[in-house]
């Protein structure tokens, strides 16, 4: 929704609307998922929710890169989202007091 918004010109009121339902959509999965198992950030899946999320805040701070960021927004999301759970789960910063998360999803 945000993107098309964007894309078709939107009056400001409409996308100020959109952008607030991501953001805090965005952060509250984040903290659910954070609830069940800290290991979220440092997997690749966790890599990849809050690097949306921070190029979702760029939003407001970079007018004139809004489709573009919108775009990798897109893109992370569709390749995240398509990882199967050996690579969703796998650690990209191994820390010893941190295990993988075992949960399924």
């Amino acid at each position: 929704m945000l993107i098309g918004a964007y894309l078709f010109e939107q009056p400001a009121s409409s996308i100020h609307n959109w952008y607030a339902i991501a953001a805090v959509s965005g952060l509250l999965l984040l903290l659910t998922d954070l609830h069940a198992s800290f290991a979220l950030v440092f997997e690749w899946r966790g890599l990849s929710i809050i690097s949306k999320i921070g190029l979702l805040l760029l939003l407001p701070v970079a007018p004139g890169y809004e489709i573009y960021i919108l775009g990798a927004i897109l893109t992370i999301g569709s390749l995240s989202s398509h990882l199967s759970r050996k690579f969703r789960h796998r650690m990209w910063w191994t820390l010893p007091d941190i295990a993988q998360d075992t949960r399924h999803g």
